[in-house]
């Protein structure tokens, strides 16, 4: 099962996790998505409790876009360009790659 999730604050309001359940349905995949409140104090230790829960990526919100562009391991050049990060894949060996879809 894939297993995501969403960091940010606010985090609440986000349909992130509804529309990745719609379009998973509609693959018939499974998959769980959660949202987890971060601030960018507690957003390392956040991100690597779900890395060893074999989380296999997330989104990324305000506050802690640039918090993940200076964690991540590899990032895009689009990220390199921002200085920030709002989607992380986790890989299978625990290399985090982000990406700037903004």
């Amino acid at each position: 099962m894939l297993k995501l999730c969403i960091f940010g604050n606010p985090v609440d309001h986000s349909l992130s996790p509804w529309i990745h359940r719609q379009f998973a349905n509609q693959k018939k995949s499974f998959m769980d998505y959660i949202k987890i409140k971060a601030s960018i104090h507690d957003f390392p230790a956040l991100l690597e409790n779900f890395k060893n829960a074999r989380g296999n990526g997330c989104n990324i919100t305000a506050p802690c876009k640039e918090i993940a562009y200076q964690i991540a391991d590899k990032v895009s050049s689009r990220a390199e360009f921002a200085k920030a990060v709002n989607t992380m894949k986790i890989f299978s060996d625990g290399t985090l790659y982000g990406d700037n879809t903004d």
